[in-house]
């Protein structure tokens, strides 16, 4: 679970440098909900991934018995 927040909390904070290095582009502008989508995005696939991973090793687990 702790892989979960790092990787979240990597992704967002890569989301900020985005947004911070596209208010310097010409005809980029930056924008907190895109951030936040960012973020959501991240966040999602995290659970997504450890709520797979936690059928696929309970599945597994009730094949024992």
């Amino acid at each position: 679970m702790a892989l979960a927040l790092i990787s979240t909390t990597f992704c967002s904070l890569y989301g900020i440098s985005d947004e911070w290095h596209q208010s310097f582009v010409e005809g980029r502008s930056s924008d907190i909900f895109d951030w936040m989508a960012d973020t959501s995005g991240a966040s999602l696939a995290a659970y997504l991934f450890y709520k797979q991973r936690w059928q696929l090793i309970h599945h597994k687990i009730s094949q024992l018995f």
